[in-house]
C-alpha cells in the first residue's frame, strides 16, 4: 500500500464528515500535522495550522472530552506539538501555558495527586481514574513545557503517566485496564486496545521527548517496552489487536491498532525499541490493518465511544460496544500509523512489496 496516499485519503474523509470539535479533533490534527512533515507538504501544513488556529487562539469556547477546559480547547497535542516544531507565532506560548496552568492547578486530583473524576457510583467520591487520560494531559504538559521552559509541566507529564501506569498496568497480562473505580469499585476487568493505544501513544511521546537526565526517564522506558511486551503477546494471526484484547473472540479494533502500530513505529524509527525484536510485529499489523482501510478513505472497525461498558467493562460488555464506520475516533490513530510507516520507509525497513 501507499502509507501517504493512504493517509491523505482518510484525512480527506475526516474532513468530509464535518465532526463536532472533540478531543478526537486534537488527536486528528496532530496526526495531520505528522503527515504534512513527513510528506514535505506546505499545503497540508498550512491548512492544518489554520485549523487548530482558533483552539490555541482561545476561540474555541467548548470542546467535547473531559480535559476540555483546560486542554483540548485549547488544540491539545496538536498545538503543542506545533509550538515545539516551531509552526506556531510566539503568542500561542503564553496561551498554551495558560492552559497547563490550569491543569496543574484546578484540574481535580484522587489524594496521591492523580487527575481524576467522581466515581459513577458515589458522586462524592473522586477515584475514577482511567488510562484514557495520559492521552490528554502527558505530550500536551510536556511539549508545552520543553517549548516554553517550564519544568513542572514536564515534571507533571511524567508524574501522570507513572501514577497511571502503577494504579492500571496488569503486571500479569503486560496491558493497561481501561479505568479503576468507574461503574463500579475495582478496575475494569477487560483490556480495550484502544485504552491500551491511548497509553502507548502518551508513553512513546514521553519516552521519545523526555530528556534523559529527567529522573523519570528510566521508569518511562521501562513501562514503554513493557506494555508492548504484553501487546506482542495479544496480536492476531493476521496483525490486529481486538476490541478487547485478551479474546480473539471479540472484533478486530482498528483504532486500538492504529495507536499500537504508531507507537511500535515511533518507538522502533527512534531507537527505543531493537528493529529485529518488534518489525516484524509492525509490518505484520499493518497487513492487517490495510484491510480495513476503504479506497475513499473511510475506516471499518472501529469502536465507538466506550468508557467502563456495561456493567463494569467485562470482556463480553466491550463486546457488546460495536463498531462503527467513520467514527471520529476512526481517522487519527491509522494516519499516525501511516506517518511512522514513511518513516520507516525511508530508513529502508518496511518491505517493499508494502510501499
Amino acid at each position: 500500500m501507499n502509507y501517504a496516499l493512504t493517509a491523505f485519503k482518510m484525512w480527506d474523509r475526516y474532513l468530509r464528515q464535518d465532526f463536532p470539535p472533540a478531543y478526537t479533533t486534537v488527536l486528528t490534527c496532530y496526526a495531520a500535522l505528522r503527515l504534512a512533515e513527513v510528506t514535505n507538504d506546505e499545503a497540508l501544513l498550512g491548512e492544518v495550522l489554520e485549523k487548530i488556529r482558533p483552539y490555541w487562539n482561545g476561540d474555541v469556547p467548548s470542546v467535547s472530552g473531559y480535559y476540555g477546559k483546560y486542554d483540548y480547547s485549547w488544540g491539545g497535542n496538536a498545538s503543542a506539538w506545533a509550538l515545539r516544531r516551531g509552526y506556531l507565532p510566539e503568542a500561542a506560548a503564553e496561551k498554551l501555558c495558560t492552559a497547563c496552568d490550569g491543569l496543574l492547578h484546578r484540574q481535580p486530583r484522587s489524594a496521591d495527586g492523580t487527575f481524576c473524576q467522581p466515581t459513577w457510583y458515589d458522586s462524592s467520591n473522586w477515584s475514577y481514574c482511567w488510562i484514557d487520560t495520559v492521552f490528554g494531559v502527558c505530550p500536551f504538559l510536556l511539549w508545552t513545557g520543553l517549548s516554553c521552559s517550564r519544568p513542572e509541566y514536564v515534571d507533571e507529564a511524567a508524574a501522570q503517566m507513572r501514577k497511571h501506569h502503577e494504579l492500571l498496568f496488569d503486571l500479569e497480562r503486560g496491558l493497561y485496564h481501561q479505568a479503576i473505580n468507574g461503574r463500579r469499585p475495582g478496575k475494569t476487568p477487560g483490556f480495550w486496545s484502544r485504552g491500551v493505544g491511548w497509553g502507548l501513544h502518551a508513553l512513546v511521546d514521553l519516552a521519545a521527548d523526555l530528556p534523559a537526565e529527567h529522573p523519570e526517564y528510566g521508569f518511562i522506558r521501562k513501562a514503554f517496552s513493557d506494555v508492548l511486551a504484553g501487546c506482542l503477546a495479544a496480536q492476531d494471526e493476521e496483525g490486529m489487536w481486538h476490541q478487547s484484547m485478551d479474546d480473539f473472540g471479540t472484533y478486530p479494533e482498528t483504532s486500538g491498532t492504529g495507536l499500537i502500530l504508531y507507537a511500535l513505529g515511533k518507538g522502533i524509527r527512534t531507537g527505543l525499541l531493537p528493529e529485529e525484536k518488534y518489525l516484524d510485529a509492525f509490518r505484520k499489523g499493518f497487513r492487517g490493518l490495510a484491510g480495513y482501510l476503504a479506497l475513499d478513505g473511510s475506516v471499518h472497525n472501529c469502536c465507538s465511544g466506550c468508557c467502563c461498558p456495561g456493567y463494569n467493562g467485562t470482556v463480553a460488555d466491550y463486546q457488546q460496544r460495536a463498531w462503527v464506520m467513520n467514527d471520529h475516533h476512526a481517522f487519527g490513530s491509522p494516519i499516525l500509523a501511516c506517518t511512522e510507516a514513511v518513516e520507516l520507509l525511508k530508513l529502508g525497513l518496511p518491505d517493499d512489496d508494502e510501499a
